[in-house]
């Protein structure tokens, strides 16, 4: 059990969960807005491999790589086989999904924004940098897909107020159009062999998943003293710990050993996976989440 607390409050009627909903949305899209603004992305507009006229790189050949995209001309001139790497020129599909669970509305300090909080304002802020790249966005499981600002409003209002909260995502993979990535962020805290089988029933193999994780700096290192209480967000179970200093080393071995395992699942599909913590600036994760999409850089860590 991993420590996962959150902010006790009563539960609202649909209407008052509505009308909160629509007071946080200027300041939500406010905040992604100048994320975005912040990730100088003109120079990689639409600069991902893919089948189009335009070349882009060379780049060594892969196992997984089509004989027929070798450059004999470049390799010829070395020991190495390249693959010449052309423009994407099709605009993709990008359908996000943000986890809605109870543990989402935790912070360890005042000054920090919940996971909730952070995963809402780089979703929109990286649909606002696609949006601007010519490609469609839209919620998982919901038909409504678009590239333009209304549409990331209408991304806004349903992380915002989700039909279920779900700590994963359930949606069953369907006809996802072709050229989809799935983004989904959460803080992905269940147990692994769970998170395994709703990303395996949820993506179809030619829908790669960009997979961020969401953290608190208090559940990654446990840096209180004394006496805690250790409760699930459902308060359906609540474990008492007299001493945190005893547990504290065997904790963040679990948390590690955890979070590697989420990323050697990504990696071994060759979905990409990337750690925030919420005590880190949204713009430098935002700026990685966008080079990883447009194929700068590899799904790091």
């Amino acid at each position: 059990m991993f420590f996962n607390a959150r902010k006790h409050a009563a539960s609202s009627p649909l209407r008052q969960a509505a009308q909160e909903a629509a007071a946080d949305l200027p300041a939500l899209l406010l905040a992604a807005g100048r994320a975005a603004a912040d990730v100088q992305f003109g120079q990689h507009r639409q600069r991902k491999a893919g089948n189009g006229e335009r070349f882009w790189q060379f780049r060594p050949y892969e196992s997984h790589d089509r004989p027929q995209d070798i450059d004999w001309r470049q390799s010829g001139k070395g020991d190495k086989i390249y693959i010449r790497q052309r423009e994407w020129q099709t605009p993709q599909t990008a359908l996000f999904w943000c986890s809605s669970g109870p543990g989402m509305d935790f912070h360890s300090a005042p000054t920090l924004p919940t996971k909730a909080q952070a995963a809402h304002i780089l979703c929109l802020a990286l649909a606002m940098l696609m949006t601007r790249a010519g490609e469609q966005i839209g919620t998982l499981g919901q038909k409504q897909r678009g590239r333009s600002d209304l549409a990331v409003e209408r991304l806004a209002e349903n992380l915002l107020l989700p039909e279920t909260p779900e700590d994963l995502p359930t949606q069953i993979a369907s006809a996802f159009p072709r050229f989809t990535t799935l983004v989904l962020c959460g803080d992905f805290l269940s147990p692994i062999a769970e998170i395994e089988n709703s990303l395996l029933t949820l993506a179809p193999a030619e829908s790669p998943i960009t997979l961020l994780q969401i953290l608190d700096p208090a559940e990654i290192s446990l840096p209180y003293e004394g006496r805690a209480f250790f409760e699930t967000p459902d308060h359906a179970a609540r474990t008492h710990i007299a001493n945190i200093d005893s547990i504290r080393a065997a904790y963040q071995e679990r948390i590690a050993a955890h979070c590697g395992a989420l990323h050697q699942f990504c990696t071994q599909r060759r979905w990409r996976y990337l750690l925030h913590r919420t005590d880190m600036p949204a713009e430098g994760t935002l700026h990685r989440l966008w080079l990883m999409l447009s194929g700068q850089e590899g799904p790091m860590p």
